[in-house]
Parts: C-alpha cells; structure tokens; sequence
C-alpha cells in the first residue's frame, strides 16, 4: 500500500494509454495492506478502433500495458472491471487548452495564495488532486518559512 509517491502516470509516449492511476495511493484502506488498485485510462481511439474486443480482452491488453510501468504484474492481478463509457470524456469549449497553457504561463508562482482545481486541465478528480499538490509545492517553494514544520512540509512536497 502506498510506496510511490505519484497518483497517475502521464504516458507520454504510448498513443493507446492516457494514463494509470495508482489508485492505492491516493488514501489508506483503498486496498488490502501489501496490494495495489490501479485504474488504466486507455484512449478514445483505441477504443474506437477496438470495440469489437471482448472486455477480457481489453483488460488483458490494459494490464500488459501497466506491466511496462510496474513490472510483470500479470501473475498479480486477482480481480479487474472493464467500463466503457462513450461519453466519459467532458466537453471542452474551443480554445480552452489554449486559456490552459496561458494560465500556467503566466502563473505567479511567488504568490501568497495559489489556486487549485480541475479548471486548470480536463476536469475530473485526478486533475484537481494533482492542482492542489502543485499549488501546494508552489507555496511551499516560494515561502519555506511558512512552509516549515507544515504537513506538506514534512510529506516532502517540493
């Protein structure tokens, strides 16, 4: 349980997996204590271009994936869920990565009060927990005096 520091795992250079939550690491009790929960956020296009496969044979081909980032975690794997939601992915207005890039390039990342959340990225729980751990560094980075001694301090956000 726990172990790594990270939540999802940004893949960059795998055009049919949009990231991998380590789901365990998000609180304690979201598993068995020595067992891990990870959720693979496969893409829009492979599923497209997949959707004739069985869901056993989705999960198979999400875990060989996750297996690139965890090791061969095959012989581990003790129950899965496969969901295919079409309509998952939110609606973003034209231009809204755009204002997102803007938004982060212009950060004041001196400042006394950072703002967290989902409005930053694409919405979702993932996005705004991620927000607040980055907003959190920042202040920490920016004001280690005030950070000191605080329990973002002590977790080792930087």
């Amino acid at each position: 349980e726990g172990g790594r520091e990270t939540y999802t795992i940004g893949v960059h250079d795998d055009p049919d997996v949009v990231a991998i939550m380590a789901d365990h690491n998000k609180c304690s009790g979201r598993c068995p204590k020595g067992k891990g929960l990870l959720g693979v956020l496969l893409s829009h296009e492979y599923l497209n271009a997949h959707e004739h496969l069985t869901d056993e044979q989705v999960t198979e081909y999400a875990i060989e994936r996750a297996s690139v980032y965890y090791g061969d975690i095959v012989g581990d794997v003790e129950v899965t869920s496969c969901e295919r939601w079409h309509e998952s992915v939110p609606a973003m207005q034209l231009g809204r990565f755009r204002r997102m890039a803007d938004y982060h390039r212009n950060l004041d990342r001196t400042a006394r009060v950072q703002l967290a959340g989902d409005f930053d990225r694409i919405p979702g729980m993932n996005g705004a927990l991620m927000s607040g751990r980055e907003a959190a560094a920042r202040l920490v980075a920016a004001h280690p005096a005030r950070g000191a001694g605080t329990e973002t301090a002590r977790a080792g956000v930087a």
